[in-house]
């Protein structure tokens, strides 16, 4: 059964509170995510065998386009974080357990954050200064550049998205079954991808098939973070001074 959740806003307002806010932010979120996305693969960098120097050969071929691409990919993991808020707001009722969701969740968000600030890094400093050297200077700041791509690897694709997609979302996806705020079908759509999306990330470069399902895990999360913004919206909608159910 879903949970009731009690509301004393009078008919016909209007309000932006915490859920509103959250939801909005959720859905920015896949969006912005899709707008990046599309970036990338116009400077050509989508490849994840790409090396540091194709890598800023590519950065610097155009570089308003890659500082535009990083500062959107900066901004990204600020309506992630405001949207797992919003969402711990809604299932903190299950239990003081739920307070370790919000912590992984924003907490991985900052570490994907860590990771597009060296984008832009690269970007505006890296890159230009690349195309400049000779080839042994190009040798030294393609090794820096290799340096950065590790490092952003490990803290935001592997730690940052086991923290927020694996723990996070799957600490969300299982207050949603115990509490019912949602349909069932959320919950368990939100465990698939925090095992395929989150959990399984630091597996993906060992097999095929292990990568495919990080593949599969990744979508499932972004159409769960959709559903989630509904979600949350929903929960913001005033009615007059009575009983509801989310779902």
């Amino acid at each position: 059964m879903g949970t009731q959740i009690q509301s004393t806003n009078e008919p016909g307002a209007t309000t932006f509170g915490l859920p509103r806010v959250g939801g909005a932010c959720a859905i920015a979120y896949v969006l912005l995510v899709i707008v990046v996305l599309i970036l990338l693969g116009a400077l050509d960098l989508l490849q994840t065998d790409l090396s540091a120097d194709e890598v800023l050969t590519r950065l610097d071929e155009d570089r308003g386009l890659a500082l535009t691409t990083g500062w959107l990919f900066v901004l990204a993991p600020f309506p992630l974080a405001v949207a797992g808020l919003a969402m711990f707001n809604l299932i903190r009722r299950a239990g003081s357990w739920t307070l370790i969701a919000p912590v992984a969740f924003v907490g991985g968000s900052l570490l994907a954050l860590i990771r597009n600030v060296l984008l832009v890094a690269m970007a505006d400093e890296l890159a230009p200064a690349y195309a400049a050297a000779n080839p042994d200077e190009r040798s030294e700041l393609a090794a820096v550049g290799d340096t950065m791509l590790s490092y952003g690897y490990v803290i935001g694709d592997v730690l940052g998205g086991v923290l927020a997609g694996g723990a996070g979302v799957g600490l969300f996806s299982l207050a949603i079954l115990v509490t019912g705020l949602a349909p069932r079908w959320v919950g368990w759509l939100g465990l698939a991808a925090a095992i395929g999306g989150g959990l399984l990330t630091p597996l993906a470069p060992t097999t095929a098939l292990v990568e495919a399902l990080n593949a599969v895990g990744g979508l499932a999360f972004f159409l769960w973070m959709i559903v989630i913004g509904a979600v949350l919206w929903r929960s913001g909608e005033p009615t007059a001074h009575e009983d509801r159910r989310i779902g």
